[in-house]
């Protein structure tokens, strides 16, 4: 006697559905205690952040082009020994031209409206 099919996997839809695969921007800062060596802990940084597609805005400031979430950025970054001191805050945010004023350097206004 044969078994039923097992029932369709849908947790890929749910993450769709949730909008986990799709593509956003996510601001990551961090904040540097005089314990840690910035340079050294920059460094590390920039070898997650190079993963994907990404502009440094400041020394501690970093927006990544990401499908990943908050979340997961962070325990990548939390697992780098040297920002066990730091402060890390990881927000999802809305780049559109409507949502945005500044001062920026021209290389930075075409990183933000790059069509992607």
């Amino acid at each position: 006697m044969s078994q039923p099919p097992p029932p369709p996997d849908y947790s890929s839809l749910a993450l769709i559905a949730a909008g986990l695969w799709r593509k956003h921007y996510l601001q990551i800062t961090f904040y540097f205690p005089r314990s840690v060596n910035e340079l050294v802990a920059h460094n590390q940084v920039q070898q997650v952040v190079n993963a994907s597609d990404w502009l440094r805005l400041a020394n501690n400031c970093w927006i990544v082009w990401t499908n990943e979430s908050p979340e997961q950025w962070y325990q990548k970054l939390a697992g780098l020994p040297l920002l066990k001191e730091a402060s890390i805050l990881i927000l999802k945010v809305d780049v559109s031209r409507n949502n945005r004023a500044g001062q920026l350097p021209d290389w930075a206004w075409e990183w933000l409206d790059k069509a992607r």
